[in-house]
């Protein structure tokens, strides 16, 4: 099942499957997404596209496109954060972003739109 999602100013596309699901992201240059959690939701979050701080838990990163720089080494990794449910989150848009959220479901399905728990 496909559906259309919206957080804010950010626009989704959600693509159900089994306990599983993915949600494309499109959100606006200078977005706030304000900390919180998912209570249902597992994450795996990769940037496509942009410029973004993120933070999980209390560590925050500069990301870029899909590349961030390694805190100890400098060298490029794909920005990518894996976040169980529960643990706080957020992120600050410095440009348009694309974000990819690879989802794994603990019960019904819900966007993570839905399941927006403030922290």
């Amino acid at each position: 099942m496909i559906s259309l999602e919206r957080h804010g100013r950010c626009r989704g596309v959600r693509v159900r499957f089994f306990s599983r699901q993915i949600e494309l992201w499109f959100c606006p240059k200078w977005f706030l997404i304000k900390p919180h959690i998912h209570q249902s939701i597992d994450s795996f979050i990769i940037q496509l596209w942009g410029r973004a701080i993120w933070t999980v838990k209390n560590t925050s990163r500069e990301v870029l496109g899909p590349f961030r720089k390694r805190e100890s080494t400098g060298e490029l990794a794909w920005a990518a954060a894996e976040i169980p449910a529960g643990v706080k989150h957020s992120a600050l848009t410095k440009s348009f972003c694309v974000f990819l959220n690879i989802e794994r479901c603990h019960g019904e399905h819900v966007s993570a739109s839905e399941d927006f728990i403030p922290a």
